[in-house]
């Protein structure tokens, strides 16, 4: 029964390391995978978290939401379209929306008018809003994004797993070392 349990808690152990590992990886993916903007993009999709400093420009959503805008080509935006972009506020950017109302230009230097007037370049485009949305997963990613949230949630289980493994091998050196020793004491 007992062997059972040690067995049972090995197996459970090694399913959280690996689970850590798979969740550190892609935390790690959304912090490394972001354009010049700020915004992580995987692909032809930009993650944006919705929080306090988007929520008055996208109050179609909720804040804490993660809404995921797929890129858009020139031949696809029709006048009408709403489109999202980024904006400067205060020395940073921002995502706005707005309604396309003229667009000239081709595929590499397209210039979209939008519903205030604004002109705006394509390579400040982010894309078109597809109904993608989770709720409170933006919430989430916002806290595990942030530095302390990144130190508290990743580095600090990375390191607990690595002290851990460092702490197996010792015993695993000594046991051998002391198996090595009782074979050598018997001969």
């Amino acid at each position: 029964m007992v062997i059972r349990m040690k067995k049972l808690g090995k197996v459970l152990l090694a399913i959280i390391e690996v689970l850590i590992i798979v969740y550190v990886i892609a935390i790690t993916s959304c912090l490394l995978y972001r354009n010049k903007y700020g915004y992580t993009v995987f692909g032809d999709k930009t993650l944006i978290k919705i929080n306090d400093n988007n929520s008055a420009e996208l109050a179609s959503f909720k804040k804490g939401e993660l809404v995921i805008i797929d890129q858009v080509d020139y031949d696809e935006v029709e006048i009408g379209d709403t489109l999202y972009y980024y904006d400067t506020v205060n020395q940073s950017y921002i995502i706005k929306t707005g309604i396309v109302k003229e667009k000239s230009g081709d595929d590499s230097s397209a210039i979209y008018i939008m519903d205030d007037s604004k002109s705006i370049a394509e390579e400040r485009i982010v894309g078109s809003y597809e109904k993608q949305k989770y709720e409170n997963l933006g919430a989430v990613l916002d806290v595990l994004e942030s530095r302390i949230g990144f130190l508290l949630i990743v580095i600090l289980p990375v390191f607990v797993l690595f002290i851990y493994q460092v702490y197996k091998m010792v015993v695993l050196l000594k046991f051998s070392d002391n198996e090595q020793r009782k074979i050598e004491k018997s001969k």
